[in-house]
């Protein structure tokens, strides 16, 4: 697993509206790599 349950208690609206496209692809690349696991 890359991202934490942790980062995964923080992943909502206001948390993604805050964030840069980048840090967000970021986010997207982890958690697919997540799902394939």
């Amino acid at each position: 697993m890359h991202l934490r349950k942790h980062d995964l208690l923080q992943l909502n609206d206001e948390w993604l509206k805050r964030r840069p496209a980048e840090r967000l692809l970021e986010v997207s690349k982890r958690l697919l790599d997540d799902v394939k696991e």
